[in-house]
Formats: C-alpha cells, structure tokens, sequence
C-alpha cells in the first residue's frame, strides 16, 4: 500500500530524503521486532517494518534510473535483479541458522547495520537537484488507496476463516473496498498531480510489464511464504530445512536477470 505513495513523494521531495525516511521506519520496526514480548507487539512492529518498507524497493529503482543513462538501465537493473537471487537463495539459509542456534531476534537486528550503512552511503554519494516548485501533496489519493485496499486485503485474510465468503462482515468489507478504490479511481482523474496517473495504463508496454508483474509476484510471494510454513508447521521440519527448501526457487535469478538486461541493452543500442 505505502509503495505507490512513496514513489510519489520520492518525485515531490527527492529521492535520498524519502529512501532515508522510509528505511528509517524500516529499522525502527526491526528493532522493536527484535524487542517484541508477544505476538501482538511483533505483529504491530511488522506493520511498522511494512510502512518503512515499501519505501525501499521503488526509491532503488527510480535511483538506478536517475543516474545511469537509457542504454545502460537494462543492465543495471539486471545486474541489481541477480543481486535479489542472490539474497533469496542465501538469505532463508543462513536465516534458519540463526533461529536455530541462536535467537529469532537476531533475525531483524541484523537489518540495523546494514540499513544504517546503506542510508549513510546514499546521503553522502547521491546528489541531486534541489526541487524549486512547491509540492501538491495528493492525501484523498492517499488516504482512500490506504483504505480500500486494507479492506481488500482484510476480507481476503479472513474470509473462509474466521468468516464464511457468503457472511455479511466479509460481503461487507468487499462492497465497502470496491466502493472506496473507485472513489480513489475519479479523485485521482482530478487531482492536480495524483498520486497514481492512470494515463501510464493506456500505454501497452507498460500495462502489459504490469500484468507481468503481478502475476509473477503472485507465485514468488506465496511460494516464500508458504513453503517454511509448511516444511515447519506441517511437516515438523528444522527451520534450517525450511530454508533449505527455499533456495531451489530463486537459484535460476542470477543467471537469467543479467542476461535478460544484456539483450535488452542490446536491443536498445541497435535502436
């Protein structure tokens, strides 16, 4: 939900003070993660870590965009693609190690010196244009995005539940979401500098490279969420072989992001 309106504000306000901030938020959920006493305190500090987060992977990109030019963007983000395999296949590993022979905790304070030294880096490396006009913030887009779409994502986690799909709560959220992300569709036709420009949908390459996206998004977010849980929770597996289990799915990343930017570096020089 934060992803969409990070980026806008990373075009009002710059892109080295809103990655600081929202890899700031980041942070300070992971500590308080590591600090939490109960299940209630690490599910309120997660979505402390989810609003910092969604500031992360958007602002990286558009980064990479800004400094490097049109021919060498496909490479770039191929290299940095490979990078994400990488982290997948080593990540869940060396993270089963630390649940099992040392303490869960250490899983999120391990985010705190490495964020801490790439928000430094990026502050004191990344020059940019001071923005001379002042922003327009779009907070109706904001707020009614925010809101339908947490009460998609409610009724979805809950129906078939805690709830029947045909009961009146999750009939209700579902009416309630659609009804909120269409006011959100006519407020961003008139706002002045929304939020999310619907004009970019029109245009095939990208509404396509969307669907793409989402799809793809969809099996590589359920198969990381879901095959530890089964390994562990099903299974009654180690958390080492959970992420274990995990490494096979990403290993094919490294190789073919690189290659994938190469031949659209390629494609873009013939041009």
């Amino acid at each position: 939900m934060t992803t969409p309106i990070y980026g806008k504000l990373a075009d009002i306000y710059g892109r080295r003070r809103v990655f600081a901030w929202g890899a700031g938020i980041f942070l300070a959920g992971s500590a308080l993660c590591g600090l939490a006493q109960d299940m209630v305190q690490l599910i309120i500090f997660r979505a402390l870590q989810g609003i910092g987060s969604g500031a992360v992977l958007p602002i990286t990109i558009t980064i990479i965009g800004d400094i490097y030019t049109m021919e060498e963007r496909a490479r770039m983000q191929g290299l940095f693609s490979s990078v994400w395999g990488v982290s997948a296949i080593i990540g869940p590993a060396i993270g089963g190690l630390i649940v099992e022979f040392l303490d869960w905790r250490w899983i999120f304070y391990i985010n705190l010196p490495i964020g801490l030294i790439s928000i430094v880096m990026l502050l004191v490396y990344l020059q940019e244009k001071k923005i001379k006009h002042r922003p327009r913030i779009d907070y109706a887009g904001s707020a009614t995005l925010v809101t339908g779409v947490t009460f998609l994502l409610l009724a979805l986690l809950e129906g078939g539940t805690t709830y029947p799909w045909s009961s009146p709560f999750i009939i209700g959220l579902l009416v309630l979401s659609g009804v909120i992300i269409a006011a959100f569709y006519f407020i961003e036709l008139r706002a002045v500098e929304p939020m999310l420009s619907f004009s970019l949908f029109s245009e095939r390459l990208i509404g396509l490279s969307l669907l793409a996206n989402f799809l793809a998004g969809a099996v590589m977010i359920g198969t990381n969420a879901y095959i530890p849980l089964f390994v562990q929770g099903v299974s009654g597996s180690s958390a080492v072989l959970a992420g274990a289990a995990m490494a096979p799915s990403p290993s094919d990343g490294p190789w073919v992001a690189p290659f994938a930017g190469a031949c659209c570096f390629g494609r873009d020089t013939k041009k």
